[in-house]
């Protein structure tokens, strides 16, 4: 067997998933548990609001202006959009935008106030906000459209707390509510979307409630993205196009010895593997997690691979939903079948990846591959449905995924 790098996801993806739920292994008690809460970041704060927004966002280049801010990452053009039109501002010190940094109510309420042109220093009478105060220009947001409204304390506003995912969907939500006009242009209702990857049935539209609050897109399914995508990409092939390709008909030739289902091309799966290839190459590691901790659960799930319109399903909760019952299925040590409940939806995913470093040929990345038990399982995986590779210079990615929405 030829000597080779390699990483297998188990120990790593079992740490991560056993704080993502509780297994009936563990027998254990949900109350005797502090709950686990998460903060918004920048980046999500600029993703979740210009996509509620009437802003189109072009695809913006970094060119290392922002040392922090890596191309082609998902969250990148965002980021810099955000930027541009004042959601915040670089680090004057280091010119640094941290995208992964946490964001405060103050900041919060400076990015509706940039994101939908809010008027600045309306009347407030927080007793913790100043007039000379760097929030004190968007306390009367606050004030006006109720939102971090907290009757208990509702003479101190807070500014320096850090905001949960939960309030940044239900504060957008109050802020339409009390000013209808914010909403974006409406043009269809999803009402039901059956895939045949898809069977082939496409939405029912309805004409929209005004009074409620919904999220809306384009009438198109996964499959027709897909070919439309590949018909650009093969307008123009790589070299690197040619070896992804070959890997992925050899995967499918092992999984058609096992009797499997083939696996087909996800272009977000793609993109990821090939940014974290990338990234390993420049900053000079071999892992499924990034020198800042992000996973490849992490990774996938920011590519936009996992995402669901939960306002569409009837759900408040947008980016998280820690009040939703959670499940999780561990049916191989080397990955996890993810079930969650999300009101009236039931997102369901299952993810993997390899890695290898230092083969010279797809042949040889997939036999060796083949050799390591781990890395077998996650390509003779009958869970998986989808593939996606990234190749630089000597590092092979491969992503693994499937995503179901079950609606009622």
């Amino acid at each position: 067997m030829p000597s080779f790098r390699h990483q297998t996801s188990s120990l790593l993806l079992a740490g991560l998933v056993c704080i993502l739920c509780i297994t009936p292994a563990e027998r254990c008690n949900a109350q005797n548990r502090a709950q686990q809460v998460t903060y918004v970041t920048r980046s999500e704060a600029a993703q979740f609001l210009l996509k509620r927004s009437n802003r189109v966002i072009p695809y913006i280049m970094n060119n290392g202006k922002y040392s922090d801010v890596i191309d082609g990452e998902p969250y990148a053009r965002y980021v810099l959009y955000a930027a541009g039109i004042g959601m915040w501002s670089p680090d004057p010190a280091t010119n640094r935008l941290h995208p992964h940094k946490p964001i405060s109510r103050g900041e919060f309420l400076q990015m509706l106030a940039a994101v939908f042109n809010l008027p600045l220093n309306m009347a407030q009478n927080f007793e913790d906000v100043q007039g000379g105060d760097w929030d004190a220009p968007y306390a009367g947001i606050a004030r006006k459209y109720g939102i971090f409204h907290d009757p208990r304390d509702a003479q101190r506003l807070r500014s320096e707390l850090p905001v949960t995912h939960e309030e940044v969907s239900t504060n957008l939500s109050t802020l339409f509510a009390e000013q209808p006009d914010l909403r974006p242009v409406q043009h269809i209702l999803i009402h039901k979307v059956v895939y045949e990857d898809t069977d082939s049935r496409r939405a029912q539209p309805e004409q929209p409630d005004r009074n409620m609050l919904y999220s809306y897109t384009t009438v198109t399914s996964r499959s027709q993205i897909r070919e439309s995508l590949q018909q650009i990409k093969n307008l123009e092939r790589s070299n690197a196009d040619v070896i992804q390709d070959q890997i992925i008909i050899a995967v499918n030739k092992e999984r058609e010895k096992a009797g499997l289902a083939s696996l087909s091309v996800n272009m977000q799966l793609e993109a990821t593997a090939e940014q974290h290839a990338k990234d390993m190459q420049a900053r000079g590691y071999f892992s499924h997690f990034t020198p800042e901790g992000k996973s490849f659960v992490d990774r996938i799930k920011d590519s936009g691979y996992t995402d669901i319109d939960p306002i569409a399903c009837g759900c408040t909760q947008v980016l998280t939903v820690p009040k939703g019952k959670e499940q999780r299925r561990e049916t191989k040590p080397d990955y996890a079948v993810y079930s969650r409940d999300v009101c009236h939806c039931q997102p369901k995913f299952a993810l993997g990846e390899n890695l290898a470093q230092g083969q010279l040929t797809p042949e040889e990345v997939v036999r060796d591959w083949m050799r390591s038990e781990g890395h077998r399982q996650n390509i003779l995986q009958p869970a998986f449905t989808e593939i996606g590779v990234g190749i630089f210079r000597d590092m092979w990615v491969q992503n693994f995924g499937n995503f179901e929405l079950v609606l009622p």
